[in-house]
Order: C-alpha cells, then structure tokens, then sequence
C-alpha cells in the first residue's frame, strides 16, 4: 500500500470565494512561495507527489511549473482558474479542461494525465469532457460529509471507473473510515496530525491512502475580514513542521503520484 501525497496549486480566491473584498484575491504568491517550500521538504524525504496546477497561474509562474516537473514530481490540472464547474456552462468546463491540459503538458514537457476539479466540483458531463480530452484519471471525488459544501456519503472508497467503457479511473480521496469525516488540509491543520496518520494507518490496512493540500498553506496567510479564522490557522512554518512530523511518522512506508494508476 502506498501514501499519495497531492497538492493544489492555484491562486488564492478565498475572498470570493467568501464573497469580500480584498487586495489579496487572486494572489499568486502564497502558492509560490509556500510551494517552495514544500519542494525542499519533500526533497529532504526523498519522495515525489502530484501537484494540481491552474492554467491561470501555470501562465504567470512558467519557471515554477518547470522545477516541480524537474524534481520528478507529477505535474497534473486543476483546471483553467480555481472556479466551481457548477458556474461554468458545458463550453465553458469543456475549455477549461483542454486549455489547462495544452497549457500544463507545454510547460511540464510531458503528457498531462490526471485532473482534479476546483472544489471537488465534478459531475458526469465533467467526466465525459475529461475523456475526449485525453485525460487518464481524475481525482475529484471526496467520499466525505462537509457540511454546506457536499454530502458523498455513497460515493466509493476505492479507485472505480465512472464511465462505463472503463478507460478514465476515478482516485477519491482518503475518509477517516466508517466516519466518512476528511483527513486532509484544514482538518489536519486545526485538529492535528495526529487523526490525519491514525485515519491514514486505517485506510493503509485495505488501500491506498490519498491526501491533499494546497501549497498556499505553507506559508502564513494574512487575516481578512469574514474568511473564518480556521482556514488561515496554524498555517506557514506552523504547518510546515507539522507536516515534517507527519512524514517522518511514515518513513517505512511508500509514496507515490498518482500517475502510477495508470501506466
């Protein structure tokens, strides 16, 4: 069994996203810089990962996009900018798909193969648009319970096809088993890592475990009026060091990029 580390890399719209303003929506540099450092850690342990990349920011941070790739780590979309499928039209989910494809593959010199939705918005039609595109797995689904965000309570804890000819796979990410309750990024982040590698140890007893993040994380997030505290808390070397102690508690075990689904 085998731990996949994945991370989103995108620029940063919680402002919006909580409907106020501020000088700091679309930000691009907390994903840099906190991407930076989290390449020298994971060079430290010696491990590779996927990285989500917006088109958007792949755009603006071309020298960026080239060193994940160099440092072997998979360089995967996360479509054109970080905004919900739900609030595009068909055309306009179906150009984000292929443009953040083009633009990623361009920059990383490689084939792009996985893709992961903004705010795990994914849908049937986004499955259909990611296979004309040539995608190879997609990594959208979050079997959890979020309240006011989404309820996957029946949605499959192992890798499955959604599409019935069987040629993209679907890699949901890792529940704490049973609870169904998240074991990635602001839960880690504000309960600890200690339920993160308890849920991680449980899942590694019958499959794999995948986990995500954002880079933005590893550096320290600003306040901003009406984006609840627990989004920014324990955020920069805080969780840096946390996520070092995480790793290192799993140093016997394997990790790995999703794209080894499918070679």
């Amino acid at each position: 069994m085998k731990i996949y580390l994945t991370f989103d890399v995108e620029e940063w719209v919680l402002p919006e996203d909580y409907k106020v303003e501020s000088n700091h929506n679309n930000n691009l540099e907390f994903a840099d810089k906190g991407c930076m450092k989290l390449l020298d850690l994971l060079q430290k342990h010696e491990i590779t990962s996927t990285f989500f990349i917006t088109g958007y920011f792949a755009e603006r941070k071309k020298e960026l996009v080239k060193e994940i790739a160099s440092c072997g780590h998979e360089v995967a979309s996360h479509g054109y900018k970080h905004v919900s499928f739900s609030s595009l039209d068909k055309k306009g989910a179906e150009d984000s798909i292929f443009s953040s494809k083009h633009i990623l593959s361009r920059m990383a010199g490689k084939q792009i193969k996985g893709f992961r939705a903004p705010n795990f918005s994914f849908s049937p039609e986004m499955f259909q648009a990611l296979l004309k595109s040539g995608y190879r797995y997609d990594s959208s689904v979050h079997p959890a319970i979020v309240p006011g965000h989404y309820y996957n309570v029946r949605a499959c804890l192992e890798p499955y096809y959604p599409l019935k000819d069987k040629k993209l796979i679907e890699i949901p990410l890792s529940v704490f088993p049973g609870l169904r309750m998240p074991l990635s990024w602001v839960w880690m982040r504000n309960i600890g890592t200690w339920l993160t590698a308890y849920g991680v140890s449980r899942n590694l007893k019958k499959r794999d475990a995948a986990l995500y993040f954002h880079t933005w994380e590893f550096v320290q997030v600003p306040r901003v009026k009406g984006i609840p505290f627990y989004i920014r808390r324990n955020t920069g070397e805080r969780f840096l060091r946390m996520f070092d102690k995480f790793i290192s508690g799993f140093e016997d075990c394997e990790f790995g990029r999703l794209e080894e689904f499918v070679k």
